[in-house]
């Protein structure tokens, strides 16, 4: 696998060892010849796309522009902005600052046009928007109850962030009850991580399955099935 696809895929181990050999460039643009929109786009950009924020905030560490555009001239900010990832466009735009807010895409829409556009994707509560400017996000209006907004939506998509919340939130409780409330709470939360392995696993089975078919289809029509991981 590429650089790009470790971006994609969320194979953030491989993806810094291949960077830290010196075996890849981090601006590389992919060169895979597909009918996508995400042509040329660096491993940032492919990253952000997915909403993997963890391999965003390493890259950007590393070193990559977060000014980088594909070949339509959108950057990740737009790419994350517009799939509603909360906590990439907090990343992105604490790297890229205004200019990255401000900068337009070959059809001469923003970041801000692109979270508009595509707005019921923002589970935010409308934070995205917010903090690329365009007001909401409390009496603010784009300041720091745009940052609030932003960063609370960020640290909800976080899991370890959620799983430090329940913790806190099942601390309370005195003697018996307390025992008895923590107990249930024990109890709802190992079938729920039993459901969301379930989930899981199907998932993982269903996107095995959808590649095989790809694979074959690529057969036929002489193409490259990993290209599939830009759509």
């Amino acid at each position: 696998m590429s650089l790009h696809e470790f971006a994609a895929y969320n194979k953030l181990p491989k993806l810094r060892k291949l960077l830290e050999s010196g075996a890849a460039d981090i601006e590389a643009p992919d060169e895979r010849r597909c009918a996508s929109r995400a042509a040329g786009s660096t491993a940032l950009l492919l990253g952000a796309r997915k909403g993997h924020a963890d391999v965003v905030r390493y890259l950007l560490g590393a070193g990559a522009d977060a000014h980088a555009t594909d070949a339509n001239g959108d950057t990740a900010l737009m790419w994350s902005a517009m799939n509603g990832h909360a906590a990439v466009v907090a990343l992105l735009l604490e790297a890229g600052g205004d200019r990255l807010k401000e900068a337009a895409s070959g059809d001469g829409a923003t970041a801000l046009d692109w979270a508009r556009r595509y707005a019921k994707k923002d589970v935010s509560g409308g934070g995205i928007i917010a903090a690329l400017g365009g007001g909401g996000g409390g009496e603010s209006g784009g300041g720091g109850g745009a940052r609030d907004a932003l960063g609370a939506a960020a640290l909800a998509a976080l899991p370890i962030a959620a799983a430090d919340s329940g913790s806190s939130n099942g601390s309370g409780g005195a003697g018996a009850g307390g025992d008895a409330r923590s107990s249930g709470r024990s109890h709802r939360a190992g079938s729920q991580r039993h459901r969301n392995n379930v989930k899981r696993k199907g998932r993982m089975k269903a996107k095995a399955n959808r590649f095989e078919a790809l694979a074959v289809w690529a057969v036929y029509l002489h193409t490259d099935p990993c290209c599939a991981f830009l759509e």
